[in-house]
């Protein structure tokens, strides 16, 4: 064949015209069909990309060959375009030879399609059995949640959730994947990937997605209606390029890439949606659209990017799309301002690791970069009041008294304690005296608590800033630290009661929305796991519930707290809440009671409730959600006669009202809150010095499962 290459490089241009005259369809030729299997299509596809890409020098040199003027410039134009593609499309994987395996996401349904997952995927769970997965559960990073308005599960991957450095075994991650998406292997489910923010420590190892790939059972790939991938950025887009993470044309057509978060409620209802709410919200409080574009060595085009500031970070969205898995986007990328840098009056310059791009704006743009990030910064350091200083100094000694590893700091702490009292003339001075070579023992809480407790009574008016401070330290200590901080805050919040006025509502709120947050952070994992849940509801809680005037505000901060948070109703961080709810009602049950049998009774008032007419409107409504979230609140204080029996048609009227309605963990909490009504009665109710016999009959009818049905649930879990 060697022999033919100068007879060919000789006749190119004749040989070029014979061919393109073949490749011509005759106007009245009838084409013949030709039949490919999708498999025999893509693999054809795929051998010409690879053959195409392998050769691809040889194929523009052979462009650029010709003596022909006209055709030289017409091959010069292809051959830029040729190569521009070939640049976009990347290096292919290699044509799999005949009985190699495949090594890529599968996308396509076997031949033979077995129920049953793969012998592969059976061997490695049943080897990775004695594996813990709770580290990883614990983060959060991929779980179940919710449904889509077409009544599909989701499962949500929040990539910045997971950091690859904490996982210290090699089938870990896989495990933890494959075992929590089992559930749905057999029924449509859609996953939704949040690349807010996703950096170099997210990434996983290439060689555990290969290993995940070969792993995944191929009806759980037929049965992904749709890939959801949320804010994709740079940083992924280079990962996914780097690992060379090759999907077939049926796996990218379920592929829907979103760069306006808010998008998602397209598909997925707000009230079911679990995204963070950092995720959704990227775009409130935002600046007007700016236009920068990227200072590039390429030649070939300007990179133009649209622009928006948020108080924290600059956020920018590509105006060009890139080829991220096989499909075009648009890239978003959040950029802090502590990574930037304004080197002219109308260019700056973002790095994120090793990397950095420099972009080119107006110089009203560059001043207004320059204030937000001067303004950020401002904002970022504490700056301390006059007022704030007293209760930083009274929490310093306070907490160092607690220190049970060194003497000398505690008596240091104790005449540290007096000086500040004398200092600022609280009424406790006359008790303190600075003493040298005082020995104080290593258990001074007591003495702790006393002190805090006639400074909370005498100097009231520190009230709000000793609890923040109070918080700061809590953070930063060990468990007998934190313990000791509950100790000495506790008189403090009793002090909240003084501060609920219209002016100091929200310094009191925001107080209040940081004690929920430290409990969902201590009882993560469930209240049992940490040593600190117990804690915070005995001395935090509890202290709130006999503040009477609070309940209102308490109420309010949970019920935001459940938004902010995407806590489901059926999920631990609920389950913290709902600790909380028990704690607070257990101190005044008939005030508590009341305030939410009656903050339940205003919603059904609400416009989107009452203009509803059909159950699926009621149940999509956002007035919708937050009764679910009362409703788990009532049951969980109707136990242990929380619920005063004088409530009894308020319960029964908000029980006729939302039976079989919502979710299946809604139904079933209504089920349970007139089983636990019903019991309460016949347990806390006698008619002359008897139980009510018909009180019993009919609580173990209501049990039975055709009444079971018609609340719309079989299953006895809730």
């Amino acid at each position: 064949m060697r022999g033919m290459d100068p007879f060919i490089e000789t006749n190119i241009t004749p040989l070029c015209d014979l061919l393109d005259q073949i490749v011509i369809i005759p106007e009245n030729s009838v084409t013949p069909v030709i039949n490919f299997t999708d498999d025999q299509k893509e693999d054809d596809i795929g051998r010409l990309h690879y053959q195409l890409f392998t050769n691809r020098e040889k194929v523009s040199r052979l462009l650029l060959s010709s003596k022909n003027e006209e055709s030289k410039t017409k091959g010069k134009l292809v051959s830029e375009r040729f190569m521009n593609i070939m640049t976009q499309l990347d290096a292919p994987p290699e044509p799999k030879k005949q009985g190699a395996h495949n090594v890529a996401i599968r996308s396509s349904t076997p031949t033979v399609q077995s129920k049953e997952p793969t012998m592969m995927y059976n061997q490695f769970m049943s080897a990775c059995e004695s594996l813990d997965d709770k580290v990883l559960k614990d983060k959060k990073f991929y779980f179940p949640q919710g449904f889509t308005k077409q009544h599909t599960p989701v499962l949500y991957y929040l990539a910045r959730n997971f950091v690859a450095e904490q996982v210290d075994s090699n089938d870990l991650y896989n495990y933890h994947l494959l075992k929590t998406t089992k559930p749905f292997f057999t029924k449509p489910y859609v996953i939704v990937l949040d690349c807010t923010l996703f950096g170099l420590e997210n990434q996983p190892q290439a060689t555990w997605l290969y290993r995940l790939a070969q792993l995944w059972p191929a009806n759980a790939s037929k049965n992904l209606e749709t890939f959801y991938i949320v804010n994709p950025n740079r940083t992924f887009k280079s990962f996914v390029k780097n690992i060379k993470l090759n999907l077939a044309p049926r796996t990218t057509k379920k592929i829907v890439f979103i760069t306006s978060p808010t998008k998602i409620y397209d598909f997925i209802p707000e009230s079911e949606c679990a995204l963070p709410s950092f995720t959704t919200s990227i775009e409130a409080g935002t600046t007007p659209v700016y236009h920068v574009s990227q200072v590039s060595a390429s030649k070939y085009r300007t990179k133009e990017f649209s622009l928006r500031m948020r108080d924290d970070m600059l956020i920018l969205l590509s105006q060009h799309t890139s080829g991220v898995l096989g499909v075009n986007t648009q890239l978003l990328d959040l950029c802090p301002y502590v990574s930037l840098t304004i080197s002219d009056d109308d260019y700056f310059t973002i790095k994120a690791g090793t990397r950095s791009m420099t972009f080119r704006c107006t110089k009203e743009v560059a001043k207004l970069i320059k204030a937000r990030k001067d303004r950020y910064h401002a904002s970022n350091t504490k700056v301390f009041r006059p007022s704030d200083v007293p209760a930083t100094l009274l929490n310093i000694a306070f907490i160092n008294l607690g220190n049970v590893k060194n003497p000398l700091l505690r008596s240091i702490s104790y005449n540290f304690l007096s000086s500040v009292c004398h200092n600022y003339t609280f009424s406790v001075r006359s008790q303190l005296l600075e003493v040298n070579g005082l020995c104080l023992p290593s258990n001074s809480s007591n003495f702790v608590e006393k002190v805090s407790e006639k400074l909370a009574i005498s100097e009231s008016k520190l009230t709000l800033e000793f609890i923040a401070e109070g918080l700061q330290s809590y953070s930063q200590c060990d468990t007998i630290g934190k313990s000791l901080c509950l100790d000495y805050m506790k008189p403090w919040i009793m002090n909240l009661r003084h501060f609920l006025s219209a002016e100091q509502r929200e310094k009191a709120k925001k107080l209040v929305v940081s004690f929920v947050e430290l409990t969902l952070k201590e009882t993560e994992g469930g209240s049992s796991a940490n040593g600190m849940g117990p804690g915070l509801l005995t001395k935090v809680w509890k202290t709130f519930g006999a503040i009477d005037s609070a309940v209102d505000l308490v109420l309010e901060c949970l019920l935001s707290s459940t938004a902010d948070f995407k806590c489901a109703i059926d999920s631990e961080a609920m389950d913290s809440l709902e600790d909380i709810v028990v704690a607070i009602a257990s101190q005044n049950p008939q005030l508590f009671a009341g305030k939410l049998l009656t903050s339940i009774l205003n919603l059904f008032t609400q416009g989107d409730i009452v203009n509803s007419s059909t159950e699926h409107e009621v149940v999509s409504t956002g007035s919708w959600r937050q009764i679910e979230v009362y409703e788990r609140f009532l049951l969980m204080v109707s136990f242990q006669g929380l619920l005063p029996s004088t409530f009894l048609p308020e319960v029964f009227h908000i029980i006729i009202l939302i039976f079989g309605l919502g979710s299946s963990v809604a139904r079933a909490s209504t089920h349970s809150l007139l089983i636990n009504f019903l019991h309460h009665l016949y347990t806390s109710t006698t008619f002359d010095g008897t139980p009510n016999a018909a009180l019993q009959f009919h609580l173990n009818e209501f049990q039975q499962l055709r009444y079971r049905l018609l609340f719309g649930i079989t299953s006895e879990r809730i």
